[in-house]
């Protein structure tokens, strides 16, 4: 596969991972009185702040694999593949247990005194963004495997480009220049 071709398919999940992070996750709601109180909705970025670095450091990574060579390459898609393997195994969990704790500074403000005496009755809701992050950074790490495997035959397109000529260079001839045309020609070139 070219590389073009195959960089766009492992940007598609990167992206939309980025892109659900700034989607609402959470709600956290409350009942008071009876009725219930929403105390606020809550992004992905900001409910697990480690998030948006390793999205970014993901798409920073494939930006080196499109511009660099074999050694390279390989080394960022390994930052690639490692840092949403690790953001999987730590984030992941604490999105399905709903552990939203670093939200606590939020919701002091939200909820001011009542925090610190303890809430009650408060209910976290999930939009189902979350998961969605979880499946693209999963896609995102299967596909810097393949890119680990569909990389080498890209060498061979490096190597092909570096020995043509650019279209509309001249090739200059290695001859001694027998006239002074042949010298002002060979100057140009």
């Amino acid at each position: 596969m070219s590389r073009p071709r195959a960089l766009a398919i492992a940007l598609a999940p990167q992206l939309l991972a980025l892109l659900v992070l700034a989607q609402p996750w959470f709600k956290v709601s409350m009942q008071v009185d009876g009725s219930t109180v929403e105390l606020g909705s809550f992004d992905g970025a900001t409910t697990f702040a480690a998030t948006s670095p390793i999205a970014l450091l993901s798409l920073a990574a494939l930006s080196v694999v499109a511009i660099s060579a074999a050694k390279t390459r390989i080394a960022a898609l390994i930052i690639l593949i490692s840092s949403n393997f690790l953001a999987l195994i730590l984030i992941a969990p604490m999105i399905l247990q709903k552990q939203i704790s670093a939200l606590d500074s939020e919701l002091d403000r939200l909820t001011g005194i009542a925090n610190t005496h303890g809430l009650s009755n408060v209910t976290v809701t999930s939009s189902g963004f979350e998961y969605l992050w979880i499946a693209s950074v999963s896609v995102t790490i299967v596909l810097g495997v393949w890119l680990l495997r569909v990389s080498k035959g890209w060498s061979n397109e490096d190597k092909s480009a570096v020995g043509t000529p650019r279209a509309g260079s001249r090739r200059v001839s290695k001859a001694k220049p027998e006239s002074s045309i042949d010298l002002w020609d060979n100057q140009r070139g």
